[in-house]
């Protein structure tokens, strides 16, 4: 008994530090949330002063880097909107905003946009997806993991070669 409290206490302590991950299908972003990069952030407390970066704010943010994908695969046929705005509060009074985007699955009017008739066929997969873009309140995204890999590590592409 006395081991089983203390691997609960070690999970609950644990369960703080770890990072949480926000993937954006049809990309290669995976958004991070960790305690490092939430100690950059300012401490807030709402009880006394104004939220640094409002909702309006957050989803302009995370809108600007949304509309600007260039989805693959599956995710470029969903036409994107904005379906939610939560602000989440982490220890130590920091809090960051998760933007939501609800994908409906619209395969003409998507392949219609990029000149692309769209021929029969079926899709198996879900008709609504969702991408969860997290904001901090310094009114910018989280870094994605790529951004903690080496630069030899990283991948890039080429003048002749697509994205």
């Amino acid at each position: 008994m006395r081991y089983l409290a203390a691997f609960c206490t070690i999970a609950l302590l644990y369960g703080n530090a770890v990072a949480q991950e926000f993937e954006v299908s049809g990309t290669d972003d995976v958004f991070v949330i960790n305690p490092s990069i939430l100690q950059a952030t300012p401490k807030w407390d709402p009880e006394f002063t104004d939220i640094p970066v409002g909702a309006a704010r957050a989803i302009k943010i995370a809108r600007e880097y949304h509309d600007n994908q260039e989805f693959t695969g599956f995710s470029a046929l969903f036409k994107w909107e904005v379906s939610g705005c939560a602000l989440v509060r982490e220890d130590d009074q920091r809090w960051y905003w998760i933007v939501q985007f609800r994908g409906q699955f619209a395969p003409e009017e998507m392949l219609a946009k990029k000149g692309i008739h769209a021929g029969g066929g079926s899709f198996p997969g879900p008709k609504t997806i969702f991408h969860r873009i997290p904001v901090l309140l310094t009114g910018k995204l989280t870094p994605t993991k790529i951004d903690f890999l080496p630069p030899a590590v990283k991948r890039v592409h080429s003048e002749e070669e697509s994205p």
